[in-house]
């Protein structure tokens, strides 16, 4: 055991110290030499980007590639002058729209003649998709200018637009910001090295989320999902379509921004967490077999913001030690609710958590019910009540209690006793029993199993 602990210490130090270094595989990277002045600029965590965020302005940077090749087909640049600059509308509701107008975003993509014409014809010819499937068709181009330039023109066009973004901000260095900046890095070496030399720092979206965690972590969070855990409504997820370059950028600088917010951190972070015997879901339906099953809900609104969604609930409620949690949407029919749900979508109107017994099922019921929570819309009240037991279980017990009331309406009369075959009728609740032994003294105060006791009791006078 000690030996054991021992590692796991050696295992987190390793990591505190890996997380400061950048990812990237630099031998994977042609010309590797031609990044040398820029890699050193590397800032690694979130306290880092604080020390340098007044004294710095951003500029995004995504590429598109010919699908399984380095060939650059589009290049999306997004200049963020401030990212302390603060935008109300945006915070409450956030969208891209409002983040790009409220921050003064200025935005310009490059396509590049020939390549990019290529990828829109295959798109356009390709054969119909498989049964279920649909084509990835291309988004539309939401911001930025667009302008066509030869793949011999690119590097002194990239040049010229962030020598006009440094002069914006004079008194400001430039910071390069990415996602999964290994591809682009390969495609920068090859065709338009000359932008380097304007960056004094460069940021790893994907590692800088990585570095927030307390252990070693293997989340991979896409751009998507990032915006889906800041409340950014789907259309601007870019989920599903095939991304325009300037619009990534984009999109890049709202969760950059979005990750100075200690709650947002909180939010992704929070979707790395595994939860040991604890099986989560996105619908209650997948618990409807369960005996021991606790329904949550807040008078048809939604749930309040800390236990919106299954991973939030089994994160908050873990200490009752729960066997299944869940929570949808299965209680309202609000058709505006997302059609793809996971245990990560928040605003559910309804939750369940799942016990292997009575006893700790009523005790989260009588901990849980009637808790109040500050939301941002006011108070919530949070209604906890025992789920009906399922369906066929109920059928056997209405079956055996019809029994019962012929057996005894048969013996007032005097007549011979029904000859029932009583351990059919009663073989699923003997069952249940049977998995929740552990729990036996709890149960006897229950009704079930003071009906299990009386079947038995009729089992031995036959």
């Amino acid at each position: 055991m000690k030996a054991e602990k021992k590692a796991g210490q050696l295992n987190n130090t390793k990591w505190v110290a890996d997380r400061l270094r950048h990812r990237l595989d630099i031998n994977a990277i042609p010309y590797n030499e031609r990044l040398s002045s820029l890699l050193p600029g590397y800032i690694p965590t979130l306290a880092a980007l604080g020390d340098i965020a007044s004294t710095s302005a951003f500029v995004a940077f995504d590429t598109e590639s010919v699908p399984h090749c380095y060939k650059t087909t589009d290049v999306g640049l997004a200049f963020l002058p401030d990212i302390n600059r603060t935008c109300p509308s945006n915070k409450n509701s956030p969208a891209l729209d409002k983040f790009v107008k409220g921050h003064r975003v200025s935005t310009v993509s490059f396509k590049i003649n020939g390549r990019y014409h290529d990828v829109q014809s295959r798109l356009s010819s390709a054969l119909p998709p498989k049964p279920g499937r649909t084509h990835r068709t291309m988004e539309p181009l939401r911001f930025g200018k667009e302008s066509f330039v030869d793949i011999e023109d690119l590097d002194t066009a990239l040049a010229d637009q962030i020598e006009k973004y440094r002069g914006m901000v004079p008194r400001k260095r430039l910071v390069l910001v990415g996602l999964s900046l290994q591809s682009d890095f390969e495609r920068l070496s090859l065709e338009f090295p000359q932008i380097t030399r304007y960056f004094s720092g460069w940021i790893d979206l994907s590692t800088l989320i990585k570095a927030e965690s307390r252990t070693p972590t293997n989340l991979d969070t896409g751009l998507g999902t990032a915006l889906t855990a800041f409340q950014y409504p789907y259309g601007d997820t870019g989920f599903d379509r095939r991304h325009q370059a300037s619009n990534d950028a984009v999109r890049t600088l709202a969760v950059l921004h979005g990750l100075m917010d200690p709650q947002n951190v909180a939010n992704i972070v929070l979707r790395q967490y595994q939860f040991p015997g604890i099986e989560i879901s996105p619908s209650i339906k997948h618990f409807e077999s369960k005996v021991y099953r606790a329904l949550l809900y807040a008078d048809g609104r939604n749930l309040p913001s800390t236990i919106d969604s299954a991973q939030k609930l089994a994160f908050a409620f873990q200490q009752f030690s729960p066997i299944g949690v869940a929570a949808d949407c299965s209680n309202t029919r609000d058709n505006k609710r997302p059609y793809r749900t996971s245990i990560h979508t928040n605003r559910r109107t309804c939750g369940c958590v799942c016990f292997n017994s009575n006893k700790a099922l009523r005790n989260f019921v009588s901990a849980t019910d009637g808790q109040r929570y500050s939301d941002k819309h006011g108070e919530v009240v949070l209604k906890a009540v025992r789920a009906p037991l399922p369906p066929q279980i109920q059928a056997e017990i209405t079956k055996g209690k019809r029994l019962k009331i012929r057996r005894k309406s048969a013996r007032r009369k005097g007549a011979k006793a029904l000859d029932v075959d009583w351990s059919d009728i009663f073989r699923n609740i003997f069952l249940i029993e049977e998995v929740h032994e552990e729990e036996r003294t709890a149960e006897k105060r229950s009704w079930l199993s003071w009906f299990s006791r009386l079947a038995r009791t009729i089992l031995r006078k036959e």
